[in-house]
């Protein structure tokens, strides 16, 4: 049976996972009133929120749909100074990021990800909403209150069977052409819940948009009837005529997009003020709260994806290193480096210094219209998502747009200045009139809506646009931890960049390998191969005179720092200072860390210089007296003096050697419990004195003195719980 795309479902419920719906689905065999299609409605109509987390040591993902939107645009790029963070994310969304023919294709090209995760999970949401559309006006109604009751769940599911389609349509076809559309194929429709034992075909663009609307309508009409349930996870009627706005610009339709977009101001027109914005802990710009938020079905898996933020061990490495970050195109449209007008900058992205186990990156921007760290650690959803969000801001740009579209620059002025006047703290914005007003439009679309979902697609219909048509060639980078080493730099790290061109066909996913193969007729784009070219961003440096120079600054100023103070003598990366010049951009390349290393010890040594080897001897002279004691301890002869048997200096400088040795033997006649307590709390104070460097273990850790199997299982325990209770773990 030919019923691959459609799943026919049975009336069986899953309960939501949400903690933000405050409503929960039950398993129902079958419905026996409009109660158990409003549970089924919530509990699978409507989206299932995200969130990314670390959960015993590793990060999980969890309904992780739709991030391939975020990042195909031109808004992130990946973090690929250190192999320290998430690449398996990045390797498992390469196909999307490098635009691939196919999508699920690794970079290694071992293995094919699974293409249709997100075209499976949309048309699921559509086939649950079908089910309740067919079941609700079936559904009996004691009096009035519960005859709103469904007029409020038939519209919820119209609209979200039109937000579904509408997803699917800017994803999987070409973008609406007024000229093109009646013959452009769009995507497979089902409105029946019905199994049907049949070949589905794409329905033409303008028959799907057709469709979307007709859904819109019904939506429109019955919401408006209604109060919102849930807000504002449950859709209402200002929802329903924003997104209606929105696909009427889509279509190029700017009266009917100026219209509903007015509506949707009428009815809720009031603005965030950034210039009063305070975030207090815990809070974001993006929330339930917000005047703006019109409409959203929760959940965060991007946030904590632009930054990961994993705490500090035990052992006092850190981790604060985003996955991908802000693209440097974003970043401009704020404004010059420094300017900080633009209230946006600093609100909705931030600067941070990545850090990975003390070694400080270059500062990079990161997302901040939601807290990625906290979501990250703490493993809750966020309040609104990064997908199906809608604010207030969309309508007076969606207004601004086809205002300016229709020639009414005036108005067009007018409602950017009224949005602008709360994001900019002057607005000294030129805006022009004709093209150029209706680029300043974009680019402020951008400023505002980054990373809610709606860039792709607004890519996609500026190629279209009949009066201003405009398209733009975006470029990635990807790199690879894992190559073969490069001899001129030291290097395993290869960077391979791929571009998207101008119109490229790309910007329009194929449908998913698994959809064509079992029916291989349906229409699809074809997207070329791109193999991508070898990117040296570092061509040309000299790392191992960078790393002499870098190493021997710090190593003198360290070693004159710690001479002074009488700090013990570490010309290595245990001194907490090492890194002071550390350019960890460069950590890459071997030779730079190497030619670092050697530099750092010389510069050190000249200002601070070893007075003698007293270290050696010392060690020497214990290991001796403590192998001495439990030889006599075995014996029941004490004999520990420089005429013992083992004393023997002839090597070592006598007075170090000697005191030594009489230690080690002193502890030899301790029990091995003894001496482990010992020893492991003596460990954890020289860490916590040392901001948790990495101690040198022969110089605390005597787990080789012991001869038998069972006293170096007994130093062992004791020797790890002293130093664990020492730490406070």
């Amino acid at each position: 049976m030919k019923k691959y795309i459609f799943i026919g479902l049975m009336i069986v419920l899953a309960t939501s996972c949400t903690n933000f719906l405050e409503e929960y689905s039950q398993d129902l065999s079958k419905v026996e009133s409009y109660t158990d299609l409003d549970e089924l409605l919530i509990g699978d109509g409507y989206w299932r929120p995200g969130r990314m987390f670390n959960e015993y040591s590793s990060t999980t993902y969890e309904s992780d749909f739709l991030e391939c939107l975020h990042l195909m645009t031109d808004e992130l790029e990946i973090f690929r100074k250190t192999w320290q963070v998430n690449y398996h994310l990045q390797d498992d969304y390469f196909g999307y990021i490098t635009w691939q023919r196919q999508v699920g294709s690794t970079y290694k090209g071992t293995t094919i990800n699974a293409e249709d995760r997100d075209w499976n999970e949309l048309y699921k949401r559509i086939n649950v909403v079908n089910q309740i559309i067919a079941s609700i006006d079936e559904q009996s109604a004691a009096d009035e209150e519960d005859e709103l009751e469904k007029i409020r769940i038939k519209g919820e599911s119209y609209f979200l069977r039109a937000i579904y389609y509408f997803t699917l349509v800017n994803m999987y076809a070409r973008p609406y052409d007024p000229n093109t559309a009646s013959t452009e194929p769009g995507i497979p429709i089902k409105r029946t819940p019905q199994i049907e034992d049949r070949l589905w075909e794409s329905s033409p663009l303008s028959e799907v948009y057709g469709y979307i609307l007709a859904d819109l309508e019904v939506a429109n009409e019955c919401l408006r009837q209604t109060n919102v349930k849930n807000h504002p996870y449950r859709a209402d009627i200002v929802a329903s005529l924003l997104l209606t706005s929105r696909v009427y610009l889509y279509m190029q339709d700017w009266q009917n997009a100026y219209n509903y977009a007015d509506s949707v101001m009428q009815r809720k027109g009031d603005l965030e003020d950034l210039n009063a914005y305070t975030a207090s802990s815990g809070t974001s710009v993006l929330n339930r709260s917000s005047v703006e938020t019109i409409f959203s079905m929760g959940g965060h898996v991007l946030a904590p994806i632009t930054f990961m933020d994993e705490g500090t061990s035990l052992m006092g490495d850190t981790l604060v290193v985003p996955t991908f970050c802000i693209s440097q195109n974003l970043v401009d449209l704020y404004g010059e480096e420094g300017d900080d007008n633009d209230l946006r900058r600093g609100i909705y992205i931030r600067q941070i210094n990545p850090i990975v186990y003390g070694i400080v990156y270059s500062p990079e921007w990161v997302l901040n219209k939601a807290d990625g760290p906290d979501l990250y650690t703490s493993g809750e959803y966020n309040e609104v998502g990064d997908f199906f969000l809608m604010r207030t801001a969309e309508a007076y740009l969606n207004a601004a747009e086809a205002a300016a579209q229709l020639g009414n620059s005036g108005e067009a002025v007018s409602l950017l200045q009224q949005l602008r006047s709360r994001r900019v703290r002057t607005d000294n914005a030129n805006y022009g009139t004709g093209g150029e007003l209706v680029q300043f439009i974009r680019d402020e679309r951008e400023r505002e809506l980054c990373l809610e979902g709606h860039r792709w697609f607004d890519l996609r219909r500026y190629m279209v646009d009949a009066q201003y048509p405009y398209s733009k060639e975006i470029t990635h980078y990807y790199t690879d931890f894992n190559a073969e080493a490069d001899p001129t730099t030291g290097s395993e790290y290869v960077t391979t960049v791929y571009t998207l061109a101008e119109n490229d066909p790309a910007y329009t996913l194929a449908l998913p390998k698994e959809v064509t193969d079992f029916q291989p007729d349906l229409s699809s784009v074809s997207r070329p191969d791109r193999p991508g070219t070898v990117h040296n961003e570092f061509a040309g440096l000299d790392f191992e005179a960078l790393g002499q120079a870098d190493g021997y600054r710090a190593g003198l100023e360290v070693g004159a720092e710690d001479k002074e103070v009488g700090a013990e003598h570490l010309p290595d990366n245990y001194n907490p200072n090492y890194y002071r010049y550390y350019n960890a951009d460069y950590d890459q390349f071997d030779i730079y860390g190497d030619a670092y290393e050697a530099a750092f010890e010389e510069g050190y040594n000249e200002a601070y210089p070893d007075e003698g080897g007293a270290s050696e001897d010392w060690l020497a002279g214990y290991a001796d007296g403590f192998a001495a004691g439990r030889v006599d301890f075995a014996a029941g002869d004490e004999y520990g003096d420089g005429y013992n048997d083992m004393w023997d200096c002839r090597d070592y400088n006598f007075d170090e050697y000697n005191t030594a040795f009489e230690e080690g033997y002193a502890d030899a006649l301790k029990t091995p419990a003894e001496k482990g307590a010992e020893d492991g709390a003596a460990m954890a104070q020289w860490e916590i004195e040392h901001d948790y460097a990495w101690a040198e273990t022969d110089d605390f850790y005597w787990y080789e003195g012991y001869a038998t199997q069972e006293e170096k299982d007994e130093y062992d325990e004791a020797f790890g719980d002293a130093y664990y209770s020492a730490i406070g773990y």
